[in-house]
């Protein structure tokens, strides 16, 4: 999964799978871009994830299943959005 923009290299394409009670910490990565702020435009995290301003998904899960989301990277210049899975 994952979509490219021309203006910015986009570095995660794919996430870690999770453990039901064990600590998460993934570092979502696009290059090109200094400044900017990571949120979620649709779909939902796994209950106990959340995710930072900074890129950064962690916590602990709680439940097992397939966790389909959408994440959206925001500059002064570029909106990049990159759709996501966590497995668990």
């Amino acid at each position: 999964m994952g979509s490219y923009s021309t203006s910015s290299e986009i570095y995660t394409e794919t996430l870690d799978n999770a453990i039901v009670d064990q600590s998460y910490n993934f570092q979502l990565e696009v290059g090109g871009i200094s400044q900017k702020t990571w949120s979620i435009i649709s779909g939902k995290l796994p209950d106990g994830l959340t995710l930072t301003q900074d890129g950064i998904i962690t916590g602990i899960t709680t439940k097992e299943g397939t966790f389909t989301f959408t994440v959206e990277v925001e500059t002064a210049i570029y909106h990049i959005k990159i759709a996501l899975c966590i497995l668990l």
